[in-house]
């Protein structure tokens, strides 16, 4: 079986202090908040118990606009945007990025 690098099973993750635990919330990115990655954002902000979206990768201010009123209908502060990718990966240090770009 090929296993993940940071994780133990499916199921479990290794926390960042090496121990592992099941309750923690996935960090996530999303990179790109066109119109599509919105819709997807409404989803995951529904399962704010299991995931944090904790970055944006967005270089169009209009798309970001757009993508801010999504989080201040659900109530949630919007995560800060990144536009450098790989800045973005270094400092958030996301579990996981969905990647949603034409």
């Amino acid at each position: 079986m090929h296993r993940l690098e940071g994780y133990d099973s499916l199921s479990s993750k290794k926390s960042r202090l090496g121990g592992t635990h099941m309750q923690s919330k996935t960090r996530m990115a999303m990179i790109g908040c066109g119109g599509m990655a919105r819709n997807h954002i409404v989803g995951i902000l529904k399962q704010n118990d299991t995931t944090d979206i904790v970055a944006l990768c967005e270089p169009s201010s209009a798309a970001l606009l757009e993508t801010e009123k999504v989080f201040q209908e659900a109530g949630i502060d919007t995560p800060p945007n990144e536009p450098d990718l790989l800045k973005l990966l270094a400092e958030h240090k996301p579990d996981a990025v969905f990647i949603i770009t034409p």
